[in-house]
């Protein structure tokens, strides 16, 4: 297969597609990603919050605001990214952090939507942070989409699998056996 795949690309100089990244990968980076970036905002806020209102053009003039700026920006922003962090390590994390993600980054989008949309583009840095948004969260429904695919896919391979062996398919219920309790019945007989 691998020459054919060789005669291929020598003879049409067309390089045959590369498989797409696994869902998991896919989603542990997006996660990953967003957390860095949640995180280094966060470190950023607490360290400098003049240095964060002046990039998004607040005013800060008093310890109040910059109290404001440090809590909001930057305690949790490093906050989010820790959690994405934590999520992206975490398998049985990856749908929940991915939600999250989503819904925090819609409500950034649509809270700065419906200000251009009463105000106008205040300038070229809401047009970057829609920009960076709007692609922060369709890769989280990507990545949310691809894990729908990738699970549908297991649970048809392991019903497949299970008919071909003769035995009950595992249901949503019950992981270990069929809905009806037979695998613990049958756990039962062998102890």
């Amino acid at each position: 297969m691998g020459k054919d795949v060789t005669n291929e690309v020598a003879s049409t100089g067309v390089k045959p597609a590369k498989a797409p990244m696994p869902a998991h990968h896919l989603a542990r980076v997006v996660l990953g990603l967003t957390g860095m970036v949640w995180l280094v905002i966060g470190l950023w806020a607490l360290a400098d919050p003049r240095a964060v209102a002046d990039s998004v053009d607040l005013r800060p003039d008093s310890p109040l605001g910059r109290l404001e700026i440090r809590a909001m920006y930057g305690g949790m922003s490093v906050m989010l990214g820790l959690l994405h962090g934590i999520a992206a390590s975490r398998h049985v994390w990856f749908i929940q952090g991915l939600v999250a993600s989503g819904m925090l980054t819609l409500g950034l989008l649509s809270g700065r939507l419906l200000s251009v949309a009463v105000e106008g583009v205040p300038g070229p840095t809401a047009l970057m942070l829609i920009g960076a948004e709007a692609a922060g969260f369709t890769a989280v429904c990507v990545a949310l989409w691809r894990l729908a695919v990738a699970q549908r896919a297991a649970k048809k391979a392991l019903k497949v699998a299970a008919e071909r062996a003769g035995v009950p398919a595992p249901s949503a219920g019950d992981p270990g056996g069929s809905a009806d309790g037979d695998s613990k019945q049958a756990e039962g007989a062998r102890s």
